[in-house]
C-alpha cells in the first residue's frame, strides 16, 4: 500500500485545526454582536410629597439573534434621600411564566435595591419549561420598583451594573444546555411617558364639616378633567364622589389650581383619596391614594400650632392652629435671615380650629425662592413658630 507523504497529513490537520479555529472566532464575534439594552421606566409618578414613584426594570435585545432565553443576571439600583421604599413592595417573587422558568428576588439595601433575575432548574418531570426567561427585542419588564416621594425633586435615578452575569443558553429548547457567553449591557437611561399632566400638588384639609381636596397642574394636554375616588380604607373599593366631571385645562403650560369639597363625611374617620384624569382621547392616569382622619373640630382647650403639611413643597402648603378663646392675632412669615416675607391682616379670631394657606408667594405676589421660612402666630398671650421648608 502506498502511503501518504508526511506533509499531507500535517496539511490536512492544520487545516482542520484552522476551520476549527475559524469557527469560534467567527461563533465569539456572533455572541459579542448580541446586546442586551435596559432602562428604567417610570409608571407611575404622584410627584408630590408622601405619593408614589414607580419604575420598570426592563430589558430587551437591541442587536443581535431575537429572539433568545436570559439566563441571568444582576442590577443594583440606588436612590438618594428624596425617596424611601413602600411597605408593599415586592421582595420577592415570580415572573414571566411557570415557577420553574425564571424568577426574580429583590433585596432593600441600605440605599439601593439590588435585583437578582435567575432561571430555574427544569424540573425532574420534564416538564419542558426552559431554565430561564425569552427575551424578544420589545421591552419587557423584570420588575417593578417602588418607593414614596420624602423630597420633590428631579428623578435622578440610574442602574448600576453589579455584575456580568448576563448570559444566553446557545439554544431555545435547551438541548444541550449549554450557556454562551457573558454579552454586552447598554444603558438607555431613565423612560418617563409623556403624560397628559403633570401634577406637583395633591393635598387634603380638614375644615368643620366638610373635607377639602386641593390639586395642581404645572401642564396640560387635552386634558378632558378628573373625578374624585374616596374610601374608608386604602385598599378600597372606591367611589366617585363627584356628581358631574371636574373639568379640565384642556391644553396649558401654566398651572391649574382645582378644588372640590366633600361635605358627606363624619366626625372621627379616616378617608383615603384618589385623582383620576381624563384625556379627551379616552386614556388617563391616576394619583393617590392620600389619606387624611377627619376629626371633631370642638374647641381646643389650648392653644396650638401644627407643623404646616405638606412639608417640604413646591406649590402651596397649609398650618392648622387652635385658640381656646376668641382673641386678636398676628400672623407673619420670615425667612432665614428674619425679614418679612408675607403678613396677613391682624383680626380677631373665634375660638376653634382654624387653617391657613400659604401658596408660596411673597407679599409682592412674586413666588418666593427655595428655601427655609418661618410661620409665626402670635396673640396677647400665646405665639407658636412653625419651620417650612419651600422647594421649586
Amino acid at each position: 500500500m502506498k502511503r501518504r507523504p508526511m506533509f499531507v497529513w500535517y496539511k490536512q490537520s492544520l487545516f482542520l485545526l484552522l476551520s476549527c479555529i475559524l469557527f469560534v472566532v467567527q461563533t465569539s464575534l456572533s455572541q459579542a454582536a448580541d446586546t442586551i439594552a435596559y432602562r428604567l421606566k417610570v409608571a407611575r409618578n404622584d410627584a408630590v410629597v408622601g405619593g408614589e414613584l414607580h419604575l420598570d426594570l426592563q430589558l430587551r435585545i437591541s442587536e443581535g439573534v431575537s429572539p433568545r432565553t436570559l439566563h441571568s443576571l444582576t442590577f443594583d439600583v440606588p436612590y438618594s434621600s428624596d425617596l424611601a421604599p413602600c411597605d408593599d413592595d415586592m421582595a420577592t417573587g415570580w415572573m414571566f411564566g411557570t415557577s420553574e422558568g425564571y424568577r426574580t428576588v429583590v433585596s432593600k439595601l441600605e440605599g439601593y435595591y439590588r435585583v437578582l433575575a435567575a432561571g430555574q432548574s427544569v424540573n425532574e418531570q420534564g416538564s419542558g419549561v426552559p431554565a430561564g426567561w425569552f427575551l424578544t427585542n420589545t421591552w419587557q419588564t423584570v420588575v417593578r420598583l417602588k418607593w414614596i416621594i420624602q423630597n420633590v425633586a428631579p428623578l435622578n435615578l440610574q442602574v448600576n451594573q453589579a455584575t456580568d452575569c448576563s448570559a444566553y443558553f446557545v439554544n431555545i429548547s435547551n438541548n444541550p444546555p449549554n450557556l454562551a457567553e457573558s454579552y454586552a449591557l447598554t444603558d438607555e437611561g431613565l423612560y418617563q411617558p409623556p403624560l397628559a399632566v403633570q401634577l406637583s400638588l395633591f393635598t387634603l384639609n380638614s375644615l368643620n364639616q366638610s373635607i377639602a381636596i386641593r390639586w395642581t397642574t404645572e401642564s396640560e394636554k387635552d386634558n378632558l378633567g378628573f373625578n374624585i375616588h374616596r374610601s374608608f380604607v386604602e385598599k378600597g373599593p372606591y367611589d366617585i364622589i363627584n356628581t358631574a366631571l371636574i373639568e379640565g385645562g384642556g391644553n396649558s403650560q401654566e398651572p391649574q389650581r382645582y378644588e372640590y369639597i366633600d361635605e358627606d363625611v363624619i366626625h372621627n374617620q379616616w378617608y383615603y383619596y384618589k385623582l383620576e384624569q381624563i384625556d379627551r382621547n379616552g386614556g388617563g392616569q391616576m394619583f393617590g391614594p392620600i389619606k387624611i382622619y377627619h376629626q371633631d373640630h370642638a374647641i381646643p382647650d389650648r392653644f396650638y400650632v401644627q407643623q404646616n403639611f405638606p412639608n417640604p413643597f413646591n406649590d402651596e402648603t397649609s398650618i392648622e392652629f387652635g385658640l381656646p378663646e376668641q382673641v386678636r392675632v398676628e400672623l407673619t412669615l420670615v425667612n432665614m435671615r428674619g425679614e418679612m416675607i408675607r403678613e396677613w391682616p391682624q383680626r380677631t379670631m373665634a375660638a376653634g380650629r382654624h387653617r391657613i394657606l400659604w401658596d408660596g408667594r411673597s407679599r409682592s405676589g412674586l413666588q418666593a425662592s427655595s428655601g427655609v421660612y418661618f410661620f409665626r402666630i402670635k396673640t396677647d398671650e400665646d405665639q407658636g413658630l412653625v419651620k417650612l421648608i419651600k422647594l421649586r
